[in-house]
């Protein structure tokens, strides 16, 4: 009986997901099939690109009002990540003029994300990977930046890595009963982290095919995750 409960409850909880992605769905569909290009106005590629971010918000807010105080805390964090992340991508239409204060407002995002995840169980173990990790990431595509935009993007390296550290310790330090929200909040910064690597080596080092089309699928499943993880999925 307390099985089916359980079974009926998360049912319904991820019914009511579905419906409320439907507006993350269609945008991000309208995101690639728009497609915005530098011969389009700045002002419409902005809304193209931050419009599932927008609709994650939206989708975070309606979640947020069900919580007790301990899962209100952590769904406004994770609402404030979302929305400098909307700023960051902004910025980011105007990479050859505000390259270095978009990945700043990020850098904000992640530091905003990785309050919400917490430092306990603090896991130490699980920083190995990680680190090995970023060390590789900037030996592919950050060891031959200089100047101010080095320092940016290996604090950048750094904070993300934290990050996906403490999602990831999330997960570990359940023993094998890790909720959907863990999960989802480690699944969501490995795309993330998966998306960051690709810009970088794209950006910074060499030119890859369907370069747009990678950073981007793989930088909405991340939000996607990141906030699905502020769900109440019990």
């Amino acid at each position: 009986m307390q099985k089916t409960r359980r079974f009926s409850s998360v049912f319904q909880t991820a019914t009511i997901l579905a419906a409320q992605l439907v507006p993350f769905v269609l945008s991000f569909v309208a995101y690639f099939v728009a497609s915005p290009d530098g011969s389009k106005p700045i002002w419409n590629s902005i809304g193209w690109k931050c419009a599932p971010i927008v609709a994650l918000c939206v989708l975070v807010l309606l979640n947020t009002q069900k919580h007790n105080a301990t899962r209100k805390a952590y769904s406004r964090r994770i609402l404030l990540g979302l929305m400098f992340s909307c700023v960051g991508d902004a910025l980011l239409v105007y990479p050859n003029h505000y390259f270095e204060l978009g990945v700043v407002v990020f850098a904000a995002a992640q530091i905003i994300y990785t309050s919400a995840y917490g430092f306990n169980p603090l896991d130490a173990a699980s920083i190995v990977p990680c680190s090995l990790f970023g060390v590789f990431w900037y030996w592919a595509a950050a060891s031959k930046l200089t100047g101010l935009l080095h320092t940016v993007v290996v604090i950048y390296l750094i904070i993300i890595m934290v990050m996906f550290w403490r999602a990831l310790a999330r997960v570990r330090g359940s023993r094998g009963k890790a909720d959907r929200s863990h999960i989802c909040s480690l699944l969501g910064s490995i795309s993330f982290v998966f998306s960051d690597f690709v810009l970088s080596v794209d950006h910074f080092e060499t030119k890859l095919p369907y370069s747009n089309q990678l950073i981007m699928v793989s930088y909405y499943l991340a939000q996607l995750g990141i906030s699905l993880s502020s769900a109440d999925w019990r």
